[in-house]
C-alpha cells in the first residue's frame, strides 16, 4: 500500500492515482472550451516515499528529477501535497509535531508554505480513552506565472532539523501533479480536436 491509499483511506481531499513515478493522461475538454486552457494539456503525477531522520535529513521531489527536462508549464497550477508521520507507531498517536520543514519551489523562487494540518485517525476506543494517529501535511496548488506559458519544473523539498531531541525517524509521502507545457495548444486559435 503506498502513502497515497493511505491518504485516501483518511481522507477524501486528495484523488487516488495508484502508481508510482510519472502518470500521463489524455486532455479534457479540448475543443469545447478556451484553446489555451491547461485542461488540453496532459496532467502528470510524481510520487515520492522515503524516510528523514538526523542521518539523513534532507531530500525532496520534483517534475525535472523525474522527467529528466524542463516539462512543466509554468502558467498552469501544479498541486502539491507532502505529508508526514512519525514512524514509531507510538510517537505517531501523541500531538508531538516532526521538526520537519517543507519548501515548494520553481526555478524562479519559492512559494509560501502554509501552515501544518492534521490528518487524524481513530485507532481504538476504551476506559483510558481514544487512541489517534496522526499524520502532518501541507498542500498548496499555485502556478509559477499564470501569464507566462513555457517550460519549467515543481518542486517540493524537506529537511529534518538534526538538533531535535530526541531523536527518531520520520515517514515522508509526496506528490506533484502537474500539465505539461504544449506550445500547439496555446497555438490553436479554435476549438479544434484536441491536439495530444
Amino acid at each position: 500500500m503506498t502513502f497515497y491509499s493511505i491518504i485516501m483511506k483518511l481522507s477524501d481531499i486528495l484523488v487516488g492515482f495508484g502508481l508510482f513515478g510519472l502518470l500521463a493522461s489524455g486532455c479534457e475538454g479540448c475543443g469545447t472550451g478556451d484553446p489555451s486552457s491547461c485542461d488540453c494539456e496532459i496532467l502528470t503525477t510524481v510520487e515520492e516515499d522515503a524516510v528523514a531522520s538526523a542521518s539523513a535529513p534532507s531530500g525532496s521531489i520534483s517534475t525535472y528529477e523525474y522527467q529528466g527536462e524542463f516539462l512543466a508549464d509554468a502558467a498552469c497550477h501544479a498541486e502539491m501535497f507532502i505529508y508526514f508521520e512519525w514512524l514509531d507507531s507510538a510517537r505517531a498517536r501523541t500531538t508531538e509535531i516532526p521538526p520537519l520543514s517543507v519548501n515548494f519551489e520553481t526555478p524562479l523562487g519559492y512559494f509560501t508554505t502554509p501552515s501544518v494540518r492534521t490528518i487524524e485517525t481513530l485507532i481504538s476506543t476504551g476506559p483510558t480513552g481514544d487512541v489517534i494517529h496522526r499524520k502532518y501535511f501541507h498542500a498548496i496548488n499555485e502556478a509559477e506565472n499564470k501569464n507566462s506559458p513555457e517550460a519549467t519544473s515543481y518542486k517540493i523539498s524537506w529537511t529534518y532539523d538534526a538538533s531535535y531531541t530526541p531523536d527518531g525517524s520520520v515517514n515522508i509521502g509526496a506528490y506533484i501533479k502537474s500539465r505539461l507545457y504544449d506550445p500547439e495548444e496555446y497555438a490553436r486559435t479554435n476549438q479544434s480536436e484536441c491536439a495530444n
